[in-house]
């Protein structure tokens, strides 16, 4: 058990030296003993137990014992000071200061407007985007001397030249016009539809359009951007012709570059429909502005600190969360692109603004930033892993990597139509290929299509295939969550193990992993929906491959003896495989794709033949730790003398260091060392 005795400066000392010899670092959060904390009486001592005190006082009595202490635990009553970089958090509040204070354990911090339409609010903004466009030479593009051209259409928000209509804007069409422009991130809402442009509205809006007729999330945009002096605004409904199904897609298109040409993208993340407006004002009850911290007058004559000045200066406040939950925009899917591809991107939060760049996240609280720290783990991921100026220099290899996790974080968002899966994608997929020069195969990439297709499901149960067909069944686009379920999708955790061995992940990796590739690609297609558009929406395709296949059969976990059983119940909540007529081996965990116990078309029973292809192993030499990936299919046909057709079901992997394997267990009938199999 950790020693919890001590005071807690003693713990936060040891921590601060840890963090200047490495500022880099994770290092575990100081814990303290309250009890000798108040009666060591220093001036962090002092200021800590004020704290908890304060979080009594001001969140009720029992709160700031469960954050910040455990009284009547098991252990001594203890204190425990986690460090962001908006504050030292104590008995769930956070204090700072504003300016160097003698207690230099309290990190230098900001207090927030609570109206994100505020002068103060809008002062941070100018100050963000000054220091990006003057310091961040790296990642982020500046200014030049040439102007990027706008995109095909923008709202020109004026000033016109005949004068007259001094707050409507106009839909322009360009040509060669260039200049610089801002963009809108939303949410188009589940009820009714934003303002849009149609065949038959495109003239009355190239008129004029009334500010007054803009919902209200536009409104604040385009008042937001005047204000930053932008000319022209580009929002998706009015600058793409909706009824227009050849403009859509080939607006769509060009979405990375409409995007990353943009100055700025003015994203409307608290709200979940174009009436919610961008600007939030915080709630005095929910206490995120800041309060002094302060000490009763008797108190005060007691403790020499105190008098000296200690709490002085020093802030307090209800940490603000910065949750993705709190921002229906970041659970978007056609947002998720826009937030990547955008240099610069300024959300309208929940309580308040918050910025990212290609080489900076900060928020006005300051709690974002400190990638390490549990606060910075509950925002997105930063957003220049699939920038061009990033992937250009660091190769092919890291380009994968890149890819499988955007795989990993997009295909768990929401879409309103379900064919806009690689359409949604295509701006990212754009920049991968620019960088690679791989061939697009239904959200794979032809040169790593083996890597590729190590994804796997973690919550089966809750996935299911789309009703309406989106993509070929070897992709992750195959499977969709169920209706009613968020947060689950694709994702690449088998690769964290496996790609020790290969690419960037071997490169990363301190461990010595071999690793090969058990197939062949012989043949991959894809039927576009529009030539023109190679990363757009598809309607066909299969991969061929050709290597070691093992017949194998579908049963319960739980329950060897269905494993040889003609048995059309459904599969139980824990499937397995097991060679022919066998019981599951101990090494092996079969990963479903979807949940193929619902009856249907894609209903698959217990003792139900599969097949299992061998497509990458690794192993540590060192100790004989194996490692083995098969994708799981099922027979649907034959392809006329070219092999038989399948379609995909899941991943089967085996690990450890084994004596049996799938390969081993089964019988030499059930086995075939060359086999060619077509997958749709």
């Amino acid at each position: 058990m950790w020693d919890h005795s001590n005071p807690i400066c003693k713990k936060i000392a040891v921590r601060l030296a840890a963090e200047e010899k490495d500022p880099r670092g994770a290092f575990a959060e100081p814990i303290g003993n309250v009890q000798r904390s108040r009666e060591c009486a220093c001036a962090v001592c002092n200021v800590v137990c004020r704290m908890l005190d304060e979080s009594e006082k001001k969140l009720g009595p029992g709160v700031g014992v469960r954050v910040g202490y455990a009284k009547n635990s098991v252990e001594e009553d203890k204190v425990e000071v986690n460090f962001n970089r908006s504050g030292i958090e104590v008995g769930g509040l956070e204090g700072f200061v504003t300016d160097s204070h003698p207690i230099t354990a309290i990190p230098v911090s900001t207090s927030i407007s609570g109206d994100t339409d505020s002068e103060k609010s809008f002062q941070r903004v100018i100050e963000w985007l000054n220091n990006c466009l003057t310091n961040h030479n790296t990642l982020c593009p500046t200014f030049g001397l040439v102007l990027n051209p706008l995109p095909a259409r923008v709202l020109d928000l004026g000033p016109f030249p005949d004068g007259n209509g001094k707050d409507d804007v106009r839909l322009l069409q360009t040509s060669t016009e260039i200049g610089y422009y801002a963009c809108l991130s939303h949410c188009w809402g589940t009820g009714t539809r934003p303002l849009e442009t149609t065949r038959d509205t495109f003239s009355l809006h190239e008129v004029g359009i009334e500010l007054a007729a803009l919902p209200k999330t536009f409104q604040e945009a385009v008042t937001f951007t005047r204000r930053l002096s932008i000319r022209y605004l580009w929002i998706d409904s009015l600058c793409i012709i909706q009824d227009d199904n050849d403009d859509w897609r080939v607006q769509s298109a060009l979405m990375a570059e409409i995007y990353q040409n943009a100055l700025l993208t003015i994203a409307a993340s608290a709200s979940a429909g174009p009436e919610m407006g961008l600007f939030r004002t915080v709630g005095v009850e929910r206490q995120y502005l800041d309060w002094e911290l302060s000490v009763e007058e008797k108190e005060a004559k007691e403790k020499e600190h105190s008098t000296n000045g200690i709490f002085q200066n020093i802030r307090i406040r209800v940490p603000l969360p910065h949750d993705v939950n709190q921002h229906p925009l970041l659970t978007r899917a056609w947002a998720f692109q826009e937030r990547l591809l955008s240099p610069r991107i300024l959300h309208f939060g929940a309580h308040e603004l918050i910025w990212e760049c290609m080489e900076c996240t900060t928020c006005e609280c300051q709690g974002l930033g400190k990638i390490w720290s549990k606060r910075h783990r509950q925002w997105p991921a930063p957003k220049n892993r699939v920038s061009n100026a990033f992937l250009s220099p660091v190769g092919r290899e890291w380009a994968v990597e890149a890819w499988q996790n955007t795989v990993s974080s997009y295909s768990c968002l929401k879409l309103s139509y379900t064919k806009d899966i690689f359409p949604a994608l295509s701006g990212i997929a754009r920049n991968i290929a620019l960088v690679t020069g791989q061939q697009y195969v239904a959200g794979l990439w032809k040169d790593s299509l083996v890597l590729d297709l190590v994804w796997n499901n973690e919550n089966p149960r809750k996935m299911e295939r789309p009703v309406i067909w989106r993509a070929p069944t070897f992709s992750w686009a195959s499977v969709t969550a169920k209706k009613d379920v968020d947060g689950v999708g694709a994702s690449y955790a088998v690769m964290d193990v496996i790609g020790k061995s290969f690419g960037a992940r071997a490169v990363l990796t301190q461990t010595v992993w071999k690793g090969t590739q058990h197939v062949e690609v012989v043949e991959t297609q894809s039927t576009l929906l529009s030539p023109s558009d190679s990363l757009g929406q598809i309607t066909a395709g299969y991969i061929v491959l050709s290597g070691f296949l093992v017949q194998a059969t579908v049963c319960a976990a739980d329950d060897a003896t269905d494993c040889a059983a003609d048995d059309a119940s459904p599969a139980s909540s824990s499937e397995d495989i097991a060679p022919i007529g066998k019981m599951p081996l101990d090494e092996g965990s079969f990963w479903p794709d979807y949940d193929y116990t619902v009856e249907g078309k894609d209903h698959i029973s217990l003792g139900s033949t599969v097949f299992c292809l061998k497509l990458i192993s690794a192993w540590k030499p060192q100790d004989r730790n194996v490692y083995v990936v098969y994708l799981t299919l099922r027979r649907i046909g034959d392809a006329s003398g070219k092999g038989s057709v399948y379609e995909r079901i899941g991943l089967y992997t085996e690990s450890g260091e084994f004596d049996e394997s799938l390969e081993m267990e089964s019988e030499e009938d059930a086995i075939c060392e060359n086999a060619v199999v077509k997958i749709i």
